[in-house]
């Protein structure tokens, strides 16, 4: 009966101490947890504040108590990007992934930093997976359109960007790129509509009024376009595009110095801005001053040997000159390089 007794206290004894233990270590999970939670808000502070170096130590101290902690490690892959970090963002990004590989915020942000540092490689597919599951934030549909738009697949990027609308019926970008690719594709009644919304989402949206000129001009509205030029010049008077752009619409309408003042202008904020350079040139020609134009047309081709323009402008010149067969040259590698008026001047070559 003694040995018995024994025993039962021992059993007893050794109950006692594994339920000791099994409280121990619930006790530092939760305490690792809480200071994890406490480390991720201080980083979520200082995110705030723009102190991203601090804030990825925060982060840091919260991984290192529970490594597999995923908000901790989607916003130190987001602070490690705001500083040119973009390996170190992906890394984090991918390690969510692998935790969890339904979680669609890491894929848009995995997207979202392979798009800014090679847009023409990104991988698509992780927009597609953020959206398919459940991340369908306004900017997931924008990144995604802008990939087709930067692929040529113009109808595609305008349904992502309506997508995007929807999300964000304010989103002053996604109006505009919506409007570029309309643009593009010949809508231009269309583009303007949307290049107004932006501008009118984001007043200081330069490059909005900008195209808003330029789709204009594509209509036959050439005051129009001067003034959305002006408007784009008066939010920054630096910027070139819209003086040279300015200078177009008035030389169709017979200001000629007023458009040469406007090319002047944009070289002298871009001296090497050759679209410009190629108007002054188009004024030399327009004027009866074939070999001026010509100097400029061949510096606009010693710039850029690829702007077809510069070729069959020249070809016109040189024709006009009494060179057939060096406007031909012209005219041929205009053709090669895109242009399709070029084609119709090859007609008065003889071959």
């Amino acid at each position: 009966m003694k040995n018995a007794v024994i025993l039962s206290l021992c059993l007893i004894t050794f109950c006692s101490y594994s339920f000791s233990q099994q409280t121990d270590e619930e006790f530092i999970n939760f305490r690792n947890r809480k200071d994890s939670e406490k480390a991720y808000n201080d980083g979520i502070t200082k995110i705030k504040k723009g102190d991203y170096y601090a804030a990825i130590t925060d982060f840091d101290k919260a991984l290192q108590l529970n490594p597999k902690f995923i908000e901790a490690l989607l916003n130190r892959g987001k602070a490690k990007f705001q500083l040119n970090d973009e390996y170190g963002a992906l890394t984090d990004f991918n390690k969510i992934l692998e935790i969890n590989s339904g979680y669609g915020e890491a894929y848009f942000n995995r997207g979202f930093v392979m798009f800014i540092f090679d847009s023409a490689n990104v991988d698509i597919s992780d927009f597609d997976k953020a959206i398919q599951y459940g991340y369908q934030e306004a900017e997931v549909y924008y990144y995604r359109g802008l990939v087709k738009l930067i692929r040529k697949d113009f109808d595609g990027a305008i349904f992502d960007f309506s997508l995007a609308i929807e999300k964000k019926p304010n989103y002053a970008n996604a109006y505009h790129d919506r409007g570029t690719a309309k643009a593009i594709i010949g809508d231009y009644q269309g583009a303007i509509y949307d290049f107004r919304l932006a501008a009118n989402y984001n007043p200081n949206l330069i490059i909005a009024y900008n195209n808003m000129g330029s789709a204009k001009k594509k209509v036959g509205d050439f005051q129009g376009a001067i003034n959305d030029y002006t408007a784009a010049i008066s939010l920054d008077s630096t910027f070139y595009i819209s003086y040279n752009n300015r200078g177009g619409a008035k030389l169709t309408l017979g200001d000629t110095q007023g458009a040469i003042n406007d090319f002047e202008t944009a070289l002298t904020l871009k001296e090497d801005y050759y679209p410009a350079i190629c108007n002054l040139g188009n004024v030399a020609a327009k004027m009866g001053d074939y070999e001026k134009a010509i100097e400029y047309y061949d510096k606009v081709i010693e710039l850029n040997a690829g702007y077809g323009i510069g070729y069959m402008n020249r070809g016109l010149a040189r024709e006009l000159l009494g060179d057939l067969e060096g406007a031909c040259t012209d005219w041929i590698r205009a053709a090669e390089l895109g242009i399709e008026d070029a084609t119709s001047y090859l007609k008065e070559c003889n071959f």
